[in-house]
């Protein structure tokens, strides 16, 4: 199916964002019939230009493509390419797009050279690469790693339990950036049972069997200030908790923890805990 009238020339990348919007960059002065200098947003049902797009101060003024498209966690886009303007300002092959403006990058990439490449690692490490000589202004040759100044970590606290469902397990599948969703999953689970999801600041180290029918391995490694219910399918649960687009969050820790009731008509007849995890709220 055509996204409305298409764009005026080339595509070179395509972007998904979190939303589902698709931005498109490419040698194109056009999108939709509307001006779009060589990057554009389809919201579904319209074309729309990012700011003024890019540009080069480079005579005869034509030859500058956007060749790489990168959906941060937050929402925002890192385009890379041969341009050296985005919105008017310059910038050196690399640039991102905030959601109202496009901003230079830790100082780009040069030294005779185009970015062509982005990508981004499972912990939040942006590969560049391309034909520059210089990243950020040093030495580099042809390939540079752009890190977050507060990157989102996760750190295994304590162990999960042995239950008559098999060993617990949590594991994060979704780190937690700003303006992103915190995603994790958890098994062993009961196939008959609840899932109570624990949020807290900090940590305690409470025996479950104190208060419920539980192996002695099993302890409630965090101070919950929030809970979550869960229902676990197929021995599973996977949890989500959205974090605020809020720069203030960033370096937060916060604990995650899931502790598992087995249910029958009588009851309660077992709670099992996992480990728990310290997670960090990084920013990009």
């Amino acid at each position: 199916s055509p996204l409305g009238a298409g764009v005026g020339n080339t595509v070179y990348a395509l972007a998904v964002l979190p939303n589902g919007d698709l931005v498109a960059g490419g040698h194109f002065d056009t999108a939709g019939g509307a001006p779009a200098s060589r990057v554009a947003r389809w919201d579904g049902a319209a074309w729309y230009p990012l700011g003024a797009g890019m540009g080069t101060t480079y005579a005869p003024y034509t030859y500058y493509d956007v060749e790489s498209l990168l959906a941060l966690p937050d929402g925002d886009v890192l385009a890379a390419g041969s341009f050296d303007l985005a919105n008017g300002g310059l910038v050196d092959c690399v640039a991102r797009w905030n959601g109202t403006n496009w901003e230079a990058v830790a100082g780009g990439v040069g030294g005779g050279g185009s970015a062509f490449a982005l990508a981004m690692t499972p912990t939040g490490r942006v590969a560049v690469a391309g034909s520059f000589n210089l990243a950020g202004g040093a030495p580099a040759g042809r390939f540079a790693w752009l890190d977050s100044s507060c990157p989102a970590a996760t750190t295994t606290v304590g162990n999960g339990c042995t239950g008559t469902s098999g060993p617990t397990s949590l594991q994060v599948t979704s780190l937690p950036w700003t303006g992103s969703t915190l995603s994790t999953r958890a098994t062993g689970m009961p196939t008959q049972g609840l899932c109570l999801v624990a949020y807290g600041p900090t940590g305690t180290s409470l025996p479950l069997a104190a208060m419920l029918p539980s192996p002695p391995s099993c302890q409630l490694l965090v101070q919950p200030i929030m809970l979550d219910l869960q229902l676990p399918i197929a021995g599973a649960v996977t949890a989500h908790l959205p974090i605020p687009d809020a720069s203030s969050l960033a370096g937060i820790t916060l604990l995650e923890q899931v502790v598992a009731l087995a249910t029958a008509p009588i009851g309660i007849t077992e709670a099992t805990s996992t480990n728990a995890l310290q997670l960090t709220i990084g920013s990009f």
